[in-house]
């Protein structure tokens, strides 16, 4: 995988991602309380480290992935409006994946030096009958809170996200968040999942 995502060619046609044209499409009073929560379970060290592979093989390198997280499950309510986000994105988008159910809410916590490579959130290679297709991904950090730790999409480019924007993508994409030089970056994530076939 290229490092240089502006030298790629642009492999993947604009429907292969899905944002919002309306800024803070997650309005700021929604985000506080979701803030508060994230508070309460740093205060209760509920914080762990960030893996990667598949649910029953998590592996940890951190020159693979160095990120802080925090896990909350499907029936917390930032799932809901996650998942009806990621509902319509499938529609809008014309993905039109056989979609059924969230899987988990994880917050993100980038502080300096930590990032993810290159990587895809989900494997058809796997014997779970169901797996993640679409990645929803909410910013709860303010451009101005940090440095660096910018998500780039495989065959798109740079992404750049203010407080509140959500971008949705099929899970296969190839995406990273480069190193954070300086502040923390927090941003929550929802899987969709359906059935293994497509």
């Amino acid at each position: 995988m290229s490092e240089n995502v502006e030298n790629e060619s642009k492999l993947l046609p604009q429907n292969w991602f899905w944002n919002s044209k309306i800024r803070s499409f997650v309005p700021l009073s929604i985000l506080k309380c979701l803030d508060q929560e994230i508070e309460d379970a740093i205060v209760q060290n509920k914080v762990i480290k960030g893996g990667f592979g598949h649910i029953n093989d998590i592996n940890y390198d951190d020159q693979v992935r160095n990120t802080d997280i925090i896990m909350f499950d499907a029936l917390h309510w930032f799932c809901g409006i996650m998942f009806n986000i990621g509902l319509a994105s499938n529609s809008q988008a014309g993905w039109n994946f056989g979609v059924h159910s969230p899987e988990v809410l994880q917050i993100g916590i980038y502080k300096e030096n930590q990032h993810y490579k290159w990587h895809s959130d989900t494997s058809i290679l796997t014997l779970n009958p169901n797996i993640r297709k679409i990645s929803v991904i909410c910013m709860l950090s303010d451009p101005t809170e940090y440095t660096g730790g910018v998500l780039e999409l495989e065959g798109i480019g740079e992404m750049k996200m203010n407080k509140g924007d959500v971008i949705a993508f099929p899970s296969f994409v190839q995406h990273r968040v480069t190193p954070v030089i300086s502040g923390i970056r927090k941003t929550a994530t929802l899987w969709i999942l359906g059935n293994r076939s497509f």
